[in-house]
């Protein structure tokens, strides 16, 4: 009778235990994720070489070190007054987790992602035109404390413009006040 031609293999530096061939992982070192028979890092993790790296603090999942290499976003803590904290969802734009949004656009609850406004409004709080806070140059908010852009307001509005209206009031409080 000969011999057996089989041979044993290490598996993947990944791997804990494997089947069928080095790379087909049935289990993980404990800093390793078992998905699909391979051991990735952790969701919050990036890969460097062999070695898996934390991600950013603000970062859910991220392409590599530092703030601006987030892939995905959740939500931070912040501490309150008193002892008391508030949780409160980050907004991924341009591979960084924010709180607030650039000018122009809006945080997407569902995905956690900033996303661009309409094109007639210069801030907002979502992708309809009828979601503006500000509008864009030359258009006037038809609504509050959102509303539509318009060119021209509706028959029976006028327009009025709240900085010039506070102006107003600060300079009237201050020549009251001589």
């Amino acid at each position: 009778m000969e011999g057996s031609s089989a041979v044993c293999k290490i598996c993947d530096g990944n791997c804990l235990t494997c089947v069928g061939h080095a790379k087909k992982c049935t289990s993980c070192k404990p800093d390793r994720k078992l998905v699909t028979s391979r051991c990735e890092c952790a969701v919050n993790e990036y890969r460097v070489g062999d070695l898996c790296r934390p991600c950013h603090p603000s970062c859910l999942s991220c392409s590599g070190p530092g703030e601006s290499a987030c892939t995905r976003c959740g939500t931070k803590v912040n501490e309150l007054e008193k002892g008391n904290s508030k949780n409160v969802s980050l907004f991924l734009h341009s591979g960084e987790c924010t709180s607030i949004c650039h000018h122009g656009f809006y945080g997407d609850a569902a995905d956690h992602k900033c996303k661009k406004c309409n094109k007639d409004c210069s801030t907002c709080v979502g992708p309809l035109n009828n979601q503006c806070l500000v509008c864009s140059h030359g258009l006037y908010r038809d609504g509050s404390p959102t509303g539509r852009c318009v060119s021209t307001c509706p028959q029976g509005k006028l327009f009025f413009l709240i900085v010039l209206r506070k102006m107003i009031r600060f300079e009237f409080h201050r020549l009251l006040e001589n």
